[in-house]
């Protein structure tokens, strides 16, 4: 199939619920992995732009504000090649993909063992697909049926990424994939040479011409590639271990980042950050440990936050998705920060917890937090919903911090997630009291 004559769509089926509260108030085709978001990874993969994306109706205008080129839940009336936004990066995968590409069979999908599908070739494609394509014998909207066919075994074990701790262990060889894919080194608009006030170890780095890298950095790729980015601060007596990526107009703060980690655009960090994933614009200005994790967008930790990311037994350890205990398999994993939440100072997060949306966290985190939450149980305060107005508005003032402006869009999307996201606060019996600190 020549991409160039078919729609390329991607879509985000029930699997995106592992990830929440990542993907309550984003596609998952928008999380940050390696250098790139999935979105772009898919592009890159396939040589062409993708052209429609289907998401949960609640994101639809939202998905089309912070991805204006893409059609989003729109109907394809022609031949259409479709992929699952959270499909692996390894490369047996694509190389499956792109044989089975060669033979352009149309109404046909592929699905992994866990009836997850993969990637196909559509006649047409409505926004429905997002539940009909789990069905087997389903139908398109026309009545051509669409067949199911399953994964070779060892494609299948490996084709999508099911939960995000998945990108959390494999962010720094995606961060080394990308460094020789993207070809940093060789790009003109990044230095070929750098200031002898900075400390080199290895021979792995690319920084951006626009990026300022103050005296007395270290920049160590013994260990992998370190890329910083266009636009990029790093003062003076920073510490960066590669793999490491350092987005767009990042401040890196005379912080300590070791191996693995991916900081988004527009980020501050300072303190100790190793194999962690930061979106857009987190904030972590203070000192503090942050290991094996992942950070929303538009998070702030107050000063001394630290993260557990090993239990003092060197176990496994769980998270809970939805009302489901999962193993992870992982020793050393850290916490999962929903977009907008926010720490108190010296808070402390035990490992595998994950703090939901527009949440406020303060003291010892021992349990998961429901969004629109204040949570402050090892203080004696009882926990509480934030209030939603109270909520936007201090959305609305971070973004105004950064220059940015809330739109109606914005607010529209954290209106409707606080009301998807009522069962949480019903579970996990979230008062609508008053929070008070005792």
């Amino acid at each position: 199939m020549n991409l160039s004559d078919s729609r390329l769509l991607v879509i985000e089926p029930s699997l995106r619920e592992n990830f929440f509260p990542l993907t309550y108030t984003k596609p998952g085709a928008g999380l940050l992995f390696g250098t790139r978001t999935l979105l772009e990874s898919i592009e890159s993969s396939l040589g062409a732009n993708v052209s429609d994306i289907y998401v949960p109706q609640y994101l639809k205008d939202y998905t089309k504000e912070i991805l204006p080129n893409l059609r989003v839940n729109e109907q394809i009336s022609t031949l259409c090649f479709f992929v699952n936004s959270f499909v692996s990066h390894r490369p047996e995968v694509w190389k499956f993909i792109q044989d089975a590409l060669n033979e352009q069979r149309a109404d046909f999908s592929y699905f992994d063992p866990d009836g997850n599908p993969v990637f196909g070739f559509l006649s047409e494609a409505d926004p429905d697909i997002l539940q009909v394509s789990e069905k087997a014998g389903s139908k398109s909207r026309k009545g051509h049926k669409i067949q199911r066919k399953g994964l070779p075994e060892h494609i299948g074990k490996i084709a999508l990424i099911r939960h995000p701790w998945e990108l959390v262990r494999d962010n720094p060889a995606e961060i080394e994939q990308d460094y020789s894919s993207r070809k940093f080194s060789s790009r003109s608009d990044f230095s070929k040479s750098i200031s002898s006030d900075i400390e080199i170890r290895g021979s792995k780095f690319a920084i951006s011409k626009s990026a300022d890298v103050e005296r007395f950095v270290t920049l160590d790729s013994r260990r992998g590639p370190i890329i910083i980015d266009e636009g990029a601060v790093v003062q003076s007596f920073s510490h960066i271990e590669g793999p490491c990526y350092v987005g767009k107009r990042v401040s890196i703060k005379s912080a300590r980042l070791r191996e693995g980690t991916a900081v988004g655009a527009g980020s501050k960090v300072a303190g100790e950050v190793e194999c962690s994933i930061i979106s857009d614009y987190g904030n972590k200005s203070h000192d503090g440990y942050l290991g094996h994790s992942i950070v929303g967008s538009w998070v702030n930790l107050g000063a001394l936050t630290t993260c557990s990311d090993l239990k003092n037994t060197y176990g496994k350890i769980k998270v809970k998705l939805g009302r489901k205990s999962v193993d992870t398999g992982e020793v050393k994993l850290g916490v999962f920060l929903g977009d907008m939440s926010k720490t108190s100072i010296g808070t402390l997060l035990t490992s595998g917890k994950k703090v939901g949306t527009a949440s406020q966290v303060f003291g010892l985190v021992s349990d998961d937090v429901a969004s629109f939450t204040m949570y402050g149980k090892s203080l004696g305060a009882k926990t509480t919903e934030v209030i939603l107005e109270s909520a936007l508005l201090t959305q609305r003032r971070m973004m105004e911090r950064r220059n940015l402006v809330m739109t109606e869009t914005m607010v529209s999307l954290i209106r409707s997630v606080y009301k998807m996201t009522k069962w949480e606060r019903a579970f996990q019996r979230v008062s609508k009291a008053r929070f008070k600190l005792p």
